[in-house]
């Protein structure tokens, strides 16, 4: 599992072996990707496969693929024999009932896309590999340290407690493209609120309000999203622990939260909301930005004490290793260099320096941090709308305030039992 996808030695660290140079020219390095639909820009494709494969005689190959669970499938049906008994009952039940054989075949990708939810189990069933020498790898650099911290787990998929690289973990991936859970809402509904005052819907906190019971509409049903939500109204962060002194009151606010949503179902919500049966839709970026530009009446926001953050994420399927040609030093500088073209923001399609479009490259998180303002109205009140005004982009304030989820531990899950 642990083959070496960074830095290859000295002939990968070489001036004289850089990318470019002389070794690569004649040799037909073959690269090929299973790719969330629309998480790579055709321009970056393009770029890659006329600027940094030109003159090597290399190619690009690149399957796209709808949703991320049939990436996963994928994995599952490649995962590596010796792997094969730790395969969990539901998975191989599934498998079998699919038609499914029990023995597995080398990936014929080098890299796939996951979603950084998806990495404790592909850790824990065998099926990526870990990207040893990462830190040390020259893309490694372009990476934010939230995006650090969440591709590095222990071999549990567990995200280390403590530091902001690699410490205490192995490197599972690279994140290129990052999105955020949003809020869609009428304003033209809010502005009577059932005879209430104007409610401005600023806040997670504000999903609590009496005039929108039965009005919210969440886009799943798992006990951790609610959970993260409730922590967050609270003021709290959404990976804090379930502290016992907490749980009485974090209890209500979960039973609370759901007793002011109408649906949870992603689909069903957008055609809710613009019927007008719902007034605020959460979800994620990929998919309600977008939407939010199809009608006047509805607005986007982030909320301003900060957001949750999901990525997609480069991974490395663990049975590819079975190939031939997997631990050719010239495959793995390809590789590296696709890293680093997927994550030079300066060089990125012009649709990932926006959440316009639902995911912005990874890097933006990092230049958005230092370089934008505010978004602050000119009373000094922080903007947390998404529109053109504001580029589409969250605040630097909600920016530094937004977190990835981390995992729950089996003592989580057992707390959170105690706790509904």
């Amino acid at each position: 599992l642990s083959i070496q996808m960074g830095a290859v030695g000295e002939a990968s660290s070489s001036s004289e072996t850089g990318w470019g140079g002389g070794p690569l020219h004649g040799h037909r390095v073959e690269l090929c990707i299973a790719a969330l639909r629309g998480s790579v820009p055709p321009l970056l494709i393009k770029d890659f496969r006329s600027k940094d494969l030109k003159g090597t005689g290399g190619k690009l190959r690149v399957t796209l693929k709808k949703q991320i669970h049939l990436v996963y499938e994928d994995l599952l049906r490649t995962k590596p024999q010796s792997q094969s008994q730790s395969h969990s009952q539901s998975h191989l039940r599934r498998g079998l009932r699919r038609g499914w054989k029990q023995h597995s075949q080398p990936s014929r990708f080098d890299l796939v896309t996951l979603g950084d939810a998806w990495l404790p189990s592909a850790i824990q069933e065998g099926l990526i590999s870990p990207i040893m020498a990462a830190e040390s790898s020259p893309w490694w650099d372009l990476i934010p340290d939230a995006g650090k911290r969440l591709v590095t787990r222990d071999r549990h998929g567990m995200m280390p407690v403590q530091g902001n690289g690699a410490g205490g973990g192995f490197v599972w991936g690279v994140p290129y493209r990052w999105g955020c859970l949003v809020v869609l809402y009428r304003e033209d509904k809010l502005r009577s609120a059932r005879g209430q005052p104007h409610l401005r819907l600023r806040d997670w906190g504000d999903l609590w309000h009496t005039s929108l019971k039965g009005k919210v509409a969440l886009p799943s049903a798992h006990p951790r999203l609610h959970t993260a939500l409730a922590l967050k109204s609270l003021g709290r962060s959404a990976n804090a622990g379930l502290r016992e002194r907490d749980r009485a009151v974090l209890g209500d606010r979960i039973r609370a939260l759901r007793g002011q949503v109408k649906t949870l179902c992603p689909s069903s919500s957008l055609k809710a909301l613009q019927a007008g049966d719902v007034w605020a839709a959460v979800g994620w970026s990929h998919t309600l930005v977008p939407f939010s530009h199809h009608s006047s009446k509805i607005r986007c926001m982030a909320p301003l004490s900060g957001t949750l953050l999901s990525a997609d994420v480069w991974t490395v399927p663990a049975n590819r290793w079975q190939h031939s040609d997997a631990g050719d030093p010239l495959r793995h500088r390809v590789i590296d260099r696709w890293f680093e073209r997927s994550l030079d923001v300066a060089k990125a399609a012009p649709e990932l320096k926006t959440l316009k479009y639902g995911g912005a490259g990874m890097a933006l998180l990092n230049a958005k941090a230092r370089h934008h303002g505010n978004n602050a109205n000119s009373d000094g009140d922080v903007s947390v709308v998404l529109d053109g005004k504001t580029g589409f982009l969250p605040s630097r304030r909600v920016l530094q305030a937004s977190e990835f989820l981390a995992p729950w531990s089996a003592e989580t899950i057992q707390q959170y039992h105690q706790l509904i």
